[in-house]
């Protein structure tokens, strides 16, 4: 491939992107590679025909397998797969399901914590003496003796540059973490924040934590595009198993959306992606193995037993977050099967119940819980194909241009009900 051309991104709101792509791709694999999400489910082999997108320009001709899977109606409004129409020039692509989400709708149900887990601490230290010469980390560690100091490298040459001879002491500011480890020194008031994530099969959140007052400051979602491996769990699985780059190839896709929701949070409120320390991390125990870069050929095949269903602690950097050097990510424990963490979130953030009770998480994945007389009993299905249509030719998420009611009227004539004020693209559940 070669020639870089303009692909014009216009969303159903009329919100306008450009990107870039090659001649030579497919529109499908342009819009993936910029996080542009065309809801097709097979991995771009034109065999589910859901990734119908509006195209002008500069493609190639209509293939066997378009004219196979389309009505002619959609032909003549310029409506390609996505997957089959290649770019030969510069093109224009409208999404009729791209959207940016309400914010107001993603802090709904966000509660701030009034107690954080770190503290800043101020403290004094001899300043640097040309008869006994110190090295400041020496300095800070003595002063600091009752915590274990931990600072990065970039961090000791900020130090060392308001570090000089003729002072007779230095006062500084030190952020501390669970009353143990000083992880970031300086002149000014500390931040420290964190980032709570919850991985889901369809969609991924995250909030932004500070640390310090344990106010979320702001939140991000993106559609999780592993989606494109498979709608449900089972079909990533069984890409996984049977390619040899599966399991690296969803779990970077989903290095890739997480790290575009940091920098979305970042870019709105500001701050440095080294003052991020920690991510605390909840989702279905696939979700949480991909994440990790773990196997789930457990999940393949009876008795359905992953690696690990206790709380893991692994290092953001080795997978590569957009975070401090040093930031923990922390994987919640899970219940077992198909039954995660978000389960075990879900129900860390009810009230104490004593009575009986079913809470149901209604997702891809969906889960129930039964408690009575202090016991709890879980279980899991796939709940997400019967409400996306799954599995069938015209099935489709809910959104703007789905069907999502069939009835009888007064005159018991059929009539239906689409979403939005869009042409009609399929049937939800």
């Amino acid at each position: 491939m070669s020639d870089k051309v303009a692909i014009n991104v216009v969303s159903s709101s009329g919100k306008e992107y450009v990107v870039w792509g090659f001649k030579g791709q497919s529109i499908y694999e342009a819009l993936l590679l910029h996080n542009f999400d065309t809801e097709g489910s097979c991995a771009g082999r034109g065999a589910c025909g859901k990734c119908k997108v509006k195209v002008e320009g500069l493609l190639s001709t209509i293939s066997e397998t378009e004219r196979e899977m389309m009505l002619p109606e959609e032909l003549k409004q310029n409506i390609r797969l996505a997957c089959q129409a290649i770019i030969q020039g510069e093109v224009t692509v409208y999404l009729n399901n791209y959207e940016t989400l309400n914010k107001a709708s993603l802090y709904h149900g966000i509660e701030s914590n009034t107690e954080g887990e770190v503290k800043v601490q101020s403290f004094y230290i001899p300043g640097l003496d040309k008869e006994l010469s110190i090295p400041i980390h020496s300095r800070i560690k003595e002063t600091l003796k009752d915590y274990e100091v931990k600072l990065t490298p970039e961090n000791i040459n900020q130090l060392l540059s308001i570090d000089r001879l003729g002072r007779p002491s230095l006062e500084l500011q030190a952020v501390i973490f669970n009353n143990k480890i000083v992880k970031y020194v300086s002149r000014e008031n500390g931040s420290a924040y964190g980032i709570a994530l919850d991985l889901g099969s369809t969609s991924l959140f995250a909030a932004l934590v500070d640390l310090i007052s344990g106010e979320v400051l702001a939140v991000s979602s993106i559609t999780n595009m592993q989606r494109i491996y498979g709608a449900d769990i089972i079909s990533r699985i069984s890409y996984s198993s049977q390619n040899d780059e599966g399991q690296r190839n969803l779990q970077q896709i989903l290095i890739n959306n997480v790290n575009s929701m940091i920098e979305e949070l970042i870019n709105e409120t500001g701050i440095l992606s080294r003052q991020i320390y920690s991510f605390a991390v909840v989702g279905n125990p696939i979700m949480l193995h991909f994440f990790a870069g773990i196997s789930v050929k457990g999940f393949s095949s009876f008795p359905y037993v992953g690696a690990f269903v206790d709380e893991l602690v692994l290092k953001a950097k080795d997978i590569g977050l957009l975070a401090n050097w040093d930031a923990d990510l922390i994987l919640l424990p899970q219940v077992g099967g198909f039954v995660g963490a978000d389960t075990v979130a879900a129900l860390l953030n009810l009230d104490t119940v004593n009575s009986c009770y079913l809470m149901v998480d209604i997702g891809t994945n969906g889960e129930i819980v039964l408690h009575k007389n202090g016991r709890m009993w879980a279980t899991s299905a796939a709940a997400g194909p019967a409400f996306e249509g799954g599995h069938i030719t015209c099935g489709v998420r809910a959104g703007a241009g789905s069907i999502d009611k069939v009835f009888l009227n007064d005159e018991k004539e059929l009539e239906f009900h689409i979403i939005g004020d869009q042409p009609v693209r399929g049937l939800c559940g």
